[in-house]
């Protein structure tokens, strides 16, 4: 991806094969529904500062935020706090000067009229290193504080897709003009300033399903990839690239990973037992998989089993980096080479998690050829 680029962006700018960024640290207890010591809660503007100024420092390239109005509760209170990405995002890009930084929206809960401005005014107080990670809609619960009603499955990412035409109109054109579609109507609409970078923010989704992945080859820059092995993820990868090419287009994929370091492998298994099976929240993790399953008996027992409950725990069932530095070196390599072109990374403790990343990781990462280095001027 070229066209939504610019001079301050770091996402694309060529100096690593593996970029990185922060994931989901803008919650309670982050992406770890665990009680042990370290874990996000509560809510603390500073200790986001300090995450950003971090990750900053390490050289690490983005941060993304999650989208959640009501979290899962339990002893952790997972999730239950949560600042809003849009605020959130401005916030941070005032205080920092090089790092990428995304807002998630969910599409059946802002309109395109005013997410053009506020997308735009981000990407200024940046310098143009904003980033928007498109949701297509899915929680229910959720919806239903705004009195939403949930579109049914297959038709979520056509009216994705109609929003963000909308957008983009928005953001590339000067004078007024109508929108008449089947989700969205609006007279006369214009939107000043522009972002910086044009003809507009980079722009990130998450899917795996057919619709998703054709609405990520039409419309996004980045696509979120799911899955649990190198050997599960290298076809949907492979399909995304594929969707995007057919259309001329080239999306980065990317995967969220949760890491969990120690100096020996013992030293990593036995913090990993700690925060996810001695500290865990199972009250939080069940009621958010009864949450996603919506009840569904058909498949709320697999999603209950113990094993997909632990691996909730374990930051939400994402790729597992877990190990000593080395190890975690030798997995990124994987990843990169079936295709994965970056990581959303998350941490029990965030603050801890990104100087020992930045101390034990990164240096064998450089030497790995997966990152450019410190010396390069970024």
């Amino acid at each position: 991806m070229t066209d939504a680029a610019s001079h301050r962006q770091p996402l694309f700018d060529g100096l690593d094969r593996l970029k990185l960024g922060v994931f989901h640290m803008n919650c309670t207890r982050g992406a770890t529904p665990s009680t042990a010591e370290g874990t996000i809660s509560p809510l603390d503007w500073g200790q986001q500062v300090r995450i950003a100024r971090l990750a900053e420092d390490a050289g690490l390239d983005a941060f993304i935020p999650i989208a959640r109005w009501r979290g899962y509760g339990g002893p952790s209170g997972f999730n239950d706090e949560q600042y809003e990405p849009i605020p959130w995002a401005a916030g941070l890009s005032a205080l920092t000067e090089r790092i990428a930084v995304f807002a998630t929206a969910h599409v059946p809960l802002i309109h395109p009229v005013r997410l053009a401005k506020e997308v735009a005014t981000i990407d200024h107080i940046s310098g143009g290193r904003f980033c928007l990670n498109v949701v297509a809609g899915w929680n229910k619960r959720e919806l239903d504080m705004f009195g939403v009603d949930l579109v049914p499955q297959e038709e979520r990412y056509e009216v994705a897709a109609e929003w963000t035409s909308f957008l983009e109109r928005l953001w590339a054109e000067d004078e007024e003009f109508d929108v008449a579609g089947k989700y969205f109507r609006a007279e006369r609409v214009l939107s000043a300033p522009k972002p910086i970078q044009r003809p507009r923010v980079p722009i990130m989704s998450a899917g795996s399903s057919p619709a998703g992945i054709a609405f990520a080859a039409a419309h996004a820059d980045i696509c979120f990839a799911a899955a649990n092995s190198p050997e599960d993820l290298q076809p949907l990868v492979a399909r995304i690239k594929e969707a995007a090419a057919e259309r001329g287009r080239t999306v980065s994929v990317w995967t969220q990973a949760g890491v969990l370091c120690g100096e020996t492998e013992a030293e990593a298994t036995r913090r990993y037992e700690h925060v996810v099976r001695e500290q865990g929240d199972l009250e939080a993790v069940t009621n958010q998989m009864t949450m996603l399953m919506g009840g569904d008996s058909r498949t709320l027992d697999f999603a209950l089993d113990p094993a997909m409950l632990e691996r909730m725990v374990a930051m939400q069932h994402a790729y597992q980096l877990f190990g000593t530095p080395e190890q975690i070196v030798k997995e990124m390599q994987q990843l990169a080479d079936i295709g994965i072109d970056g990581l959303a990374l998350m941490w029990p403790d965030y603050e801890r998690g990104i100087s020992e990343f930045r101390d034990q990781v990164l240096p064998l990462a450089v030497q790995a050829g997966l990152r450019a280095g410190a010396q390069v001027q970024r």
